[in-house]
């Protein structure tokens, strides 16, 4: 697969910084944060095709979440080559988030195959 390779020390820090971010969300805006990015195995975790794939999730998210009239307090969109993320504060019951993402995911699922 082309585009950057990444090593484990890369992976740990994108990682750190992710939860520090989440612990800033939660201490800021008290609401469930949903913290959106691709599971990708290997070195190469971000390239063109990775990164139309994490735009199409991303979009349904946004999508569902605007449909549920969630509040996104705030967000952060990263991509490096340690992969693309997206991490929001939302205002809404995470039994709710819980049901919007898991219908996504069932969504996605069956345009796969």
């Amino acid at each position: 697969m082309q585009g950057e390779q990444v090593v484990l020390t890369d992976m740990l820090q994108c990682r750190k910084r992710r939860a520090q971010i989440q612990d800033t969300f939660i201490e800021q805006y008290h609401c469930p944060v949903i913290s959106f990015c691709m599971n990708i195995p290997g070195p190469v975790k971000t390239n063109e095709q990775i990164r139309a794939a994490f735009d199409s999730g991303k979009n349904a998210l946004l999508l569902k979440l605007e449909q549920a009239q969630a509040d996104i307090k705030n967000s952060i969109e990263i991509h490096e080559k340690t992969g693309d993320e997206l991490l929001l504060a939302v205002d809404c019951p995470a039994e709710k988030i819980k049901d919007l993402t898991t219908e996504i995911e069932e969504m996605l699922k069956k345009r796969r195959f």
